[in-house]
């Protein structure tokens, strides 16, 4: 107790110091101000069958999207493992607010192009459907499949 009270007392005695104003504080802040992106789909999983030979099987997703500022961005999906012999999945995202649909895409292990032209959205509902299809060729099967979605930069 007795150091602060001897401290309290020197700076009193000192005085203020010259060209010092202590009533006036002052922080610099650094600021960044980034864009977002974001996607998420909200169903649970998907269960699809498709009958061999026929038209296929169509399921409804919706996904949340966010791509703010005006940089424009476009969703991309692509299959994480490997489907069977025969088999095909295909994914269509209609444009949530603006932006283009590129129709029904063939999934496959490479990045393709659902949707182009979205940018200052911040969590917007958006539709698609996807599609089973197994061909003649295919043989029984029974798995599962994960569909990865993307916001890239175009």
């Amino acid at each position: 107790m007795f150091t602060l009270g001897f401290i309290a007392a020197f700076l009193l005695a000192c005085g203020p110091v010259e060209g010092v104003d202590r009533t006036v504080a002052t922080i610099q802040i650094s600021i960044e101000v980034p864009e977002e992106n974001a996607i998420s789909i909200l169903q649970n999983p998907l269960s699809l069958n498709s009958y061999i030979g026929n038209e296929g099987e169509t399921s409804p997703l919706t996904y949340i999207v966010t791509a703010t500022g005006t940089t424009p961005r476009k969703i991309v999906g692509q299959i994480e493992g490997i489907l069977p012999e025969g088999v095909q999945l295909f994914l269509k995202l209609d444009a949530p607010v603006r932006g283009q649909s590129a129709g029904f895409v063939e999934l496959g292990a490479q990045e393709v192009e659902l949707l182009s032209g979205i940018w200052g959205i911040y969590g917007v509902q958006g539709n698609g459907v996807v599609l089973l299809k197994a061909g003649n060729e295919a043989a029984r099967n029974l798995g599962q499949i994960r569909i990865r979605l993307s916001v890239r930069e175009t």
